[in-house]
C-alpha cells in the first residue's frame, strides 16, 4: 500500500525509517512532548475553569432582599420600600423554612441522608433529618411543575401538605474518594412525615421533637430550577403558596425567611438606594441585601483574567513547540544532505522528492498524535485523580486542543520539511556528496 500511494519513494523512506529508527525517534519525541505541552495547558484552563466557583451564567436576578427574622411584622415595610423605590422593574417572592423530620435508621446511614441526619431518638431509633421547605408563588410553582413534567392538580384539593422534592444530588464519597451523584432517599416514601422543629437542651443537644405538621413527598425531581441552584446541595421540599397559606398554623414563622428577587435598571444604584432606604426605615437588623449581579461582574472578571492568562500561556507553550518541532525536522534533515545529494544524482526528480517527504510526514505525525493523545489522556487522568477529591468535577478530554494540535503538527512539519528541502535543494551534489 506504501507503493501504492507514495511510490517507490515512499517505500525507500519507509526502509530508511526502519534501518535506522534512532534518527527519527527524537524528531517523534520532539513533537509528542510538543503536543503534551500543548494540550496540558488546555487541559489546564479547562479544569480550572470547571472547578471554579465562580457564576458562570448571567443571573436573572440583580438584587435578593432576605428577612431572616419577624417577618409577618417586617414584610408589608420591606415590600413597601421596594415598592417605592426607583428602577426596579419586577419583584418576585419565595419563603423558605428549616423542618425537622423522623426517618429510619436505615436511612440516614446511607447516602445523603446520612449527611443531614441529627441525633438519634431514643424512644424508636429513628434519626432527624434537617430539610428546606421551598414556598414559591403559585404560578412559579405550576411553571416549574410544568417543566419537570409532574402533575400538580391534586396539590390544591389535598388535606394534608403535599411537596415536591429534590431526590437527585452531588455528594462527596468517601468510600471511592470523589463527588458522585446519588440519590437522596434509599426507596421512594410512601408515608406520611411528621415535620416540626427540634429544641435543644443546655449542652446543645436535641431533647424534645416538636410536631407541627404532616407532609407527604408526593413527587420527586432531579433537579432544582435555575433560580434557585442555591438549594441544590441540601434537602429540598417544594410547594406552592397557597398551600402554605392553607396550612399557615403549621409553619413556625419565627423560623421562617422571606427572600425577595428583585429586577433593575442599575443594581449598584438601586442597591445604594435600598440600603439607605432599609436603614431609615430600621430593617437592616431583620434582613440584609445582596447585590447578585455585581458577584457575577466580580466573578466575570476574574473568569476573564484567568482565561488571559491561561490562553497566554498557551500561545507561548505553542510558540515554543513550533520552534522546537521546527529546529529538530530541520537539523535532522541537514544531516541527511549527503544521502539527498546521492539521491539526485541517481535522478530522483523534485516529485519523487516531494512523495519520500509526505511519507515522512505521516510517520512522523501519526506516531507522535499517538503517543501525544495517550500522554494528554494520563495527563487529563492525573488532573481529575487529583482535583476530584476536592470539587466536583468530570473527566475532560480536550477534543478541541487535539483537532488543532493534530493539525498542527502535520502543518508544521510539511512546512518545516518544505523549508528546509528548499535550501538543500539550492546546494551544488558535488560538494554535498564530498561531505565527510
Amino acid at each position: 500500500w506504501i507503493v501504492s500511494l507514495f511510490g517507490l519513494e515512499g517505500m525507500m523512506a519507509q526502509k530508511n525509517y526502519k534501518r535506522d529508527r534512532r534518527k527519527y525517534r527524537a524528531t517523534v519525541i520532539s513533537l509528542t512532548m510538543s503536543i503534551g505541552l500543548f494540550t496540558a495547558a488546555g487541559l489546564f484552563n479547562m479544569y480550572l475553569l470547571k472547578t471554579g466557583a465562580f457564576v458562570l451564567s448571567p443571573p436573572e436576578t440583580d438584587l435578593k432582599y432576605t428577612i431572616y427574622a419577624d417577618v409577618d411584622e417586617n414584610e408589608a415595610d420591606v415590600e413597601d420600600v421596594i415598592n417605592h423605590t426607583e428602577g426596579i422593574h419586577t419583584v418576585s417572592k419565595h419563603y423558605v423554612e428549616t423542618v425537622y423530620f423522623p426517618v429510619p435508621k436505615e436511612w440516614a446511614q446511607t447516602g445523603l441522608l446520612s449527611v443531614y441526619s441529627q441525633e438519634i431518638s431514643p424512644e424508636n431509633d429513628r434519626y432527624w433529618i434537617h430539610g428546606t421547605m421551598l414556598i414559591l408563588g403559585d404560578e412559579d410553582f405550576r411553571k416549574f411543575a410544568r417543566e419537570q413534567k409532574v402533575n400538580v392538580s391534586s396539590y390544591q384539593n389535598s388535606g394534608h401538605i403535599k411537596v415536591l422534592y429534590l431526590n437527585t444530588a452531588k455528594n462527596f464519597n468517601p468510600e471511592t474518594d470523589r463527588y458522585e451523584k446519588q440519590t437522596i432517599f434509599p426507596e421512594e416514601p410512601d408515608q406520611l412525615f411528621d415535620g416540626g422543629y427540634l429544641e435543644y437542651d443546655d449542652e446543645g443537644l436535641a431533647a424534645v421533637f416538636n410536631k407541627t405538621m404532616e407532609f407527604e413527598l408526593a413527587d420527586a425531581i432531579n433537579q432544582m430550577p435555575d433560580s434557585f441552584e442555591d438549594y441544590s446541595d441540601r434537602i429540598v421540599m417544594i410547594l406552592p403558596e397557597s398551600m402554605y397559606q392553607k396550612f399557615y398554623d403549621s409553619f413556625q414563622t419565627e423560623l421562617l425567611n422571606a427572600v425577595y428577587a428583585i429586577q433593575c435598571e442599575n443594581s449598584t444604584e438601586t442597591f445604594r438606594e435600598l440600603e439607605a432606604r432599609m436603614e431609615e426605615k430600621q430593617l437592616s437588623d431583620c434582613g440584609y441585601l445582596q447585590n447578585v449581579r455585581e458577584e457575577y461582574e466580580t466573578d466575570r472578571n476574574t473568569i476573564i483574567a484567568m482565561k488571559v492568562l491561561t490562553y497566554g500561556f498557551v500561545i507561548l507553550i505553542s510558540l515554543i513547540a513550533v520552534a522546537n518541532v521546527f529546529h529538530t525536522i530541520s537539523t535532522n534533515l541537514m544531516l541527511r544532505r549527503k544521502e539527498f545529494a546521492m539521491l539526485r544524482s541517481m535522478g530522483m526528480s523534485p516529485k519523487g522528492f516531494q512523495k519520500m517527504m509526505n511519507y515522512e510526514c505521516l510517520i512522523y505525525g501519526i506516531r507522535s498524535l499517538i503517543y501525544g493523545f495517550l500522554f494528554t489522556g494520563l495527563i487529563s487522568a492525573a488532573l481529575y485523580r487529583t482535583l476530584g477529591a476536592g470539587a466536583d468535577v468530570e473527566f475532560l478530554i480536550p477534543w478541541g486542543y487535539l483537532s488543532v494540535a493534530a493539525i498542527g503538527v502535520f502543518l508544521v512539519v510539511f512546512l518545516t520539511m518544505l523549508y528546509t528541502m528548499g535550501v538543500i535543494r539550492k546546494n551544488n551534489i558535488v560538494d554535498e556528496l564530498k561531505m565527510n
